[in-house]
């Protein structure tokens, strides 16, 4: 498996995932802006066997980076795959010398408000009616101090 840059001739097989995964997924367009236009946005797909089995995104705006993007194919869900995702995003914004790592998650979505404590997130506030289906979501933070590295957790 790798991870490698999310290019332009990627997104057909993103779209195809949103879909899988979404109930209201971003829409091409969407993925454009982030990768031509938002100076601030880094995207990364996850290959196995040249087929793209997940995805993330974020936004480093000074020291601060946001998650805007991580999933997994369900097919391969169950498999840590998303904690490679976040091992490698937090290598990333700690390279850009970011202090901290924010991420927005449905009050709903037990399974990844769980791996996300496991990779050391904290919830930090409710924003409520975050979704347009007027769910609520946490604010989820990670403070990045300079000596706390990203550990195997066996866990997970």
């Amino acid at each position: 498996m790798t991870i490698e840059p999310l290019l332009k001739e990627d997104l057909d097989s993103i779209i195809l995932l949103e879909q899988e995964l979404y109930l209201k997924p971003w829409q091409k367009k969407d993925f454009l802006y982030e990768l031509e236009e938002n100076p601030f946005a880094y995207y990364f797909k996850l290959v196995d066997n040249q087929k793209i089995i997940g995805y993330m995104g974020f936004w480093i705006t000074f020291d601060i980076a946001q998650i805007t993007k991580i999933s997994i194919c369900k097919a391969y869900q169950g498999k840590k795959l998303s904690y490679i995702l976040m091992q490698d995003l937090e290598k990333r914004v700690r390279l850009a010398h970011c202090k901290s790592l924010s991420l927005e998650v449905r009050v709903s979505n037990q399974v990844a408000i769980h791996v996300y404590q496991k990779c050391g997130f904290k919830i930090e506030t409710l924003r409520k009616d975050y979704y347009d289906n007027h769910e609520d979501a946490y604010l989820m933070v990670k403070e990045l101090k300079t000596n706390d590295h990203f550990s195997d957790r066996n866990e997970l």
